[in-house]
């Protein structure tokens, strides 16, 4: 009863009201009822796409969901800690691979390339058509509907999570916000990236005479977050959920922070970062002072840290973790055992982001983030927080990242309706993401 109760808050905090001008979503509130009993795991997440993300992206759907489909675009996060920094680097260019820094400079248009692939887009949608017409599911469509309303806590939380999705966010509220102009790509972190249109992969890296590997390859867009931190020389930094450590291993890469703390809840995810840590950084690099890893459940962190403030804080939540949940049937959110979870995600994203606003020092900034689509996980989260935050007495305001934007518009394709952050859409040609990313200043 009590973790019901949680959840009818859950759905309070989050009842949704669509404030866009934009045509009103009607999101079909019988989706399980259109599964069939034997679909996977990874089917049942992308038929939950369909009904939810196809009415708030309309026309661009059919593309992003391709995308999720297709094989996703890495860049190569060179490890300056390496003795063969520079042999790597020499190596990664002769495939064809570009700075991301010097890539940002240039100029593509991403309607004109994707045009290129439109016929092959049409003809694998025409196909799609086709086989759902030769299946004669309705029956078991009915059947699997009627064996889904019988179970009533499954029920009531399939309409809290319809109530979720109705809409963008719970209130139209309108905060303080600034502009990010003295925002700078910092000059020792290095990433390559073959160009727009190019399906080249990168070769496994090895690993240097001590041991460590030259790259680490992440998705492009999972760097956007460490690069809105904008991060400085005397920075203390929080990775609040740093696991499996690649941002973590990215703001080392920068040669920059002070301090940095890589925490996690469990020492599983623990075990992960350590596991990073030692595979690219020397031990003195990665030694407190300078590198501390904990861990800590962050939905307590300033209960259990209230003497620990930082400078810069981010905070990468977990989410529904949509490309995962479209190509993987292990350990997926979207398994009928899982959905319970799934429905507290926005409470738990909430609640850590509010954390990370209280373990962040006044004048300091925290970057929220996701690699979801879903706005109830992304603007409604960042809405929420705020305004809990706010109540207690905490000064925020949005950063506008328009300068970030404006750089990266050429390598990522950037959703243009998010309220208070920035969201990378998945396409054909720049296959990154998604990635939501969100930032708030402490101003006291």
């Amino acid at each position: 009863m009590m973790q019901f109760n949680r959840l009818l808050i859950n759905r309070q905090l989050f009842t949704v009201v669509m404030t866009s001008k934009r045509t009103k979503m009607k999101i079909k509130k019988n989706w399980h009822g259109k599964q069939r009993k034997s679909s996977s795991t990874s089917q049942l997440a992308l038929d939950y796409f369909d009904h939810f993300y196809g009415p708030i992206f309309q026309a661009e759907w059919p593309r992003i969901r391709l995308s999720l489909l297709s094989p996703q675009k890495y860049v190569a996060l060179m490890n300056n800690f390496s003795h063969f920094n520079a042999e790597n680097e020499q190596q990664i260019q002769l495939l064809g691979a570009i700075e991301l820094n010097k890539l940002s400079e240039s100029l593509f248009d991403f309607p004109i390339l994707e045009k290129i692939f439109q016929k092959n887009v049409e003809k694998i949608e025409e196909k799609n058509e086709k086989n759902e017409k030769n299946e004669e599911i309705d029956q078991q469509k009915d059947e699997f509907f009627r064996e889904t309303v019988q179970m009533a806590p499954e029920e009531r939380l399939e309409a809290i999570e319809i109530e979720q999705n109705q809409g963008f966010f719970g209130k139209n509220e309108s905060f303080p916000k600034i502009s990010d102009e003295n925002w700078n790509y910092p000059a020792n972190l290095k990433a390559f990236a073959f160009g727009p249109g190019e399906v080249a992969r990168f070769p496994p890296s090895e690993s240097d005479s001590n041991g460590y590997l030259g790259y680490y390859l992440m998705d492009g867009a999972s760097l956007l977050p460490v690069l809105a931190l904008n991060l400085l020389p005397t920075d203390t930094v929080l990775d609040m959920c740093a696991a499996p450590g690649g941002k973590s291993l990215a703001i080392l890469q920068t040669l920059l922070p002070a301090h940095l703390t890589c925490n996690d809840v469990n020492f599983a995810r623990v075990g992960r970062i350590m596991k990073v840590m030692r595979s690219f950084v020397p031990e003195q690099y990665r030694a407190e002072p300078r590198v501390r890893i904990s861990k800590c459940n962050g939905r307590a962190w300033a209960e259990l840290n209230s003497a620990e403030q930082y400078d810069k804080v981010l905070v990468d939540v977990p989410c529904s973790n949509d490309r995962l949940s479209v190509l993987r049937d292990e350990e997926n959110i979207f398994s009928r055992a899982r959905l319970a979870e799934r429905v507290e995600l926005p409470q738990i994203q909430r609640e850590l982001l509010e954390q990370g606003i209280l373990a962040c020092k006044p004048g300091g900034n925290i970057v929220y983030s996701t690699c979801s689509l879903a706005p109830v996980q992304n603007d409604a989260v960042v809405q929420a927080a705020v305004e809990n935050v706010s109540q207690k007495g905490a000064r925020v305001c949005i950063v506008k990242m328009d300068k970030l934007r404006r750089r990266m518009s050429s390598i990522f394709c950037f959703y243009s309706q998010t309220r208070f952050g920035l969201l990378v859409l998945p396409t054909i040609v720049a296959n990154y993401g998604p990635m939501y990313i969100a930032k708030i200043a402490r101003i006291s």
